[in-house]
């Protein structure tokens, strides 16, 4: 949460989700985070205030949402290759204005928490995956640019 946002608009590579782009989406999705989610990301799809796209020469190379949330808008999931997440991250914030948002980001991915920082977000809580034993689901959490929330992943 923060002061309103200033930010710029997105590049011309960024611009909403269309049903074509799915296959590529879940693709990417599974790829990073490492199991398909396929019908959750659709239903969070469709309750999203924006949901954008990175698309350059047919290549999809990321996608994020900005929800509604309960207390505050909620910006996430944002799936991305290196070098798409922040610009993707900063065009779904662009006129947001200001209201609360959370933004929840692996504790490992550095670029993604210092750009919420530099954007005026405060460290609220750690976001560590954990798990017994072997961990079996192998993901990207440098591709994972934001989660759908705590509880969700």
């Amino acid at each position: 949460c923060g002061s309103p946002l200033i930010l710029e608009p997105g590049p011309k590579h960024i611009h909403p989700l269309a049903e074509k782009h799915w296959p590529a989406i879940l693709a990417l999705d599974a790829k990073v985070f490492g199991v398909s989610r396929g019908p959750l990301l659709r239903s969070l799809a469709t309750d999203s205030r924006r949901v954008l796209i990175y698309e350059s020469g047919g290549f999809i190379g990321g996608f994020g949402m900005l929800r509604n949330g309960a207390l505050a808008t909620y910006l996430g999931p944002i799936i991305a290759e290196p070098g798409i997440g922040e610009p993707l991250a900063r065009s779904l914030l662009f006129g947001h204005g200001d209201q609360p948002i959370f933004w929840d980001i692996p504790d490992i991915n550095k670029p993604a928490s210092s750009l919420a920082r530099k954007l005026g977000f405060s460290f609220l809580r750690p976001l560590t995956r954990m798990y017994l034993d072997t961990n079996l689901i192998a993901s990207d959490p440098f591709g994972q640019w934001a989660i759908t929330d705590p509880a969700t992943g």
